[in-house]
């Protein structure tokens, strides 16, 4: 026996014409950006950071968009990165977006990633004004004027007058002509992120602040060259603190010399500044370098078995530590000695 099948009236011609229009409305409102004027804008001018993590899936950096008022749809916007094939190629990096950039170029520059841009690397332990002729060489980007701003400070949210300290080593890709705002804005955001991170991770609050942390870690890192001795090096530094002793940290004397000596000699030990650790007990009153993360772990987490109070250079990229300054005598007699034999004739 044959069925009649009725058609549905709402699966004719007409109806399906209506779908076809109302998906191309989607796609067209979603390919066109939202304008400054717009309640899912970023705000006119001011570029948006976006960090996509490796292995990131593209719904998930849509989500981000979205919530950053960059696209209004982010399932479209994931639709159209499936259709382009964007969605098995987009690239980790952090990324500054202008409000207004239309999806296809948001698809292009997640595809792309930041291949083509001048990749600045910077390495742990420069110091501010180091980085900057870093930036300026590599990318010609002129960041010297914000670098002790205090109001441009607050408004990245660094609990400092100034950006030292907060400039998180890393490799970055700057477009050149990049406003100089914006590139530390970049290098602060991924600074404190990472701060928060490593924060998070201590079981119990730490006795001190962030920027305090910030200070040790920033010590720390121009103290070790060797990793496994971070960790010994924040604890010398901490029981010396408790003990109500100076730090004596030589790094400290070459910053506010405002230049790296090779040996720091007893007239160094002399000049008047806060950041002289010789004269002054305390941390300085800031950071004297950019520390990167595994120096801010050694700030936050020092070695619980450390009791040394003193620790001197072998000349070979590691220290010996000592618990008393007798030791501590003893060990530089020792490394002064086998350096003289190892050079006489």
């Amino acid at each position: 026996m044959r069925k009649l099948v009725r058609r549905s009236r709402w699966m004719g011609p007409g109806t399906l014409v209506v779908l076809l229009a109302v998906a191309a409305f989607g796609l067209w409102h979603e390919f066109t950006p939202p304008g400054p004027g717009s309640s899912t804008s970023a705000g006119a001018g001011a570029p948006v950071y976006l960090e996509v993590p490796r292995g990131a899936r593209l719904h998930a950096v849509a989500e981000q968009l979205a919530r950053a008022g960059l696209v209004r749809n982010p399932f479209l916007f994931t639709l159209l990165g499936r259709i382009t094939g964007t969605d098995r190629s987009i690239k980790a990096g952090d990324y500054a977006v202008r409000p207004g950039t239309s999806v296809p170029d948001l698809l292009s520059l997640l595809k792309k990633g930041m291949s083509g841009l001048d990749q600045v690397t910077i390495p742990e332990g420069l110091t501010a004004r180091e980085i900057a002729r870093l930036l300026h060489a590599h990318a010609g980007v002129d960041t010297t004027a914000f670098l002790h701003d205090p109001a441009f400070a607050a408004r990245l949210e660094v609990p400092a007058p100034g950006l030292e300290g907060y400039l998180f080593p890393e490799t970055y890709s700057v477009l050149r002509g990049s406003r100089a705002e914006d590139v530390l804005r970049l290098m602060v955001a991924h600074g404190m992120r990472v701060l928060r991170e490593e924060m998070s991770k201590v079981p119990s609050p730490p006795l001190y602040t962030a920027h305090e942390i910030v200070t040790m870690a920033s010590i720390v890192e121009a103290e070790a060259h060797e990793s496994a001795e971070r960790a010994k090096i924040a604890a010398v530094y901490y029981n010396r603190l408790r003990k109500g002793m100076k730090l004596q940290a030589d790094p400290t004397v070459a910053y506010a010399l405002g230049r790296r000596p090779e040996r720091i000699l007893l007239r160094d030990l002399e000049v008047d500044s806060p950041y002289n650790t010789y004269r002054n007990y305390g941390l300085p009153p800031g950071p004297i370098a950019n520390p990167g993360r595994a120096s801010l772990q050694a700030a936050l987490c020092p070695d619980p078995r450390t009791q040394a109070l003193y620790f001197v250079s072998r000349g070979d990229g590691t220290h010996q530590f000592s618990a008393t300054l007798k030791d501590h005598d003893r060990a530089i007699a020792h490394i002064r000695g086998a350096s003289s034999t190892a050079v006489a004739p």
